[in-house]
């Protein structure tokens, strides 16, 4: 039912993109690149709100790096996922 294709589509995001042979096809690939969008922009807020508590001086030097790393891994894996999504026409043709 609906929990499973949610799970799919969750679960995708965190290890690999719907493709042609996933059941709802176009419907799970446009909810998971709105997935991987809407998590790319709460990365985005992530970073906003680091920097200003770095301008602030809230937080030692080495906490604010040690962040922003992982703020930069996580949207490196989120780009990387959201470039290397197929869309069902395209998986299709092999593309």
């Amino acid at each position: 039912g609906q929990a499973d294709r949610l799970r799919r589509i969750v679960s995708a995001a965190d290890g690999g993109a719907p493709t042609a042979d996933t059941p709802a096809g176009l419907n799970d690939f446009m909810a998971f690149e709105q997935l991987l969008r809407a998590r790319l922009a709460v990365v985005d807020h992530q970073r906003g709100l680091l920097l200003h508590l770095h301008r602030a001086d809230a937080y030692s030097e080495e906490a604010v790096r040690q962040v922003e790393l992982e703020i930069d891994q996580l949207e490196s894996s989120l780009r990387t996922q959201l470039q290397n999504v197929q869309r069902p026409a395209d998986a299709a043709a092999g593309n």
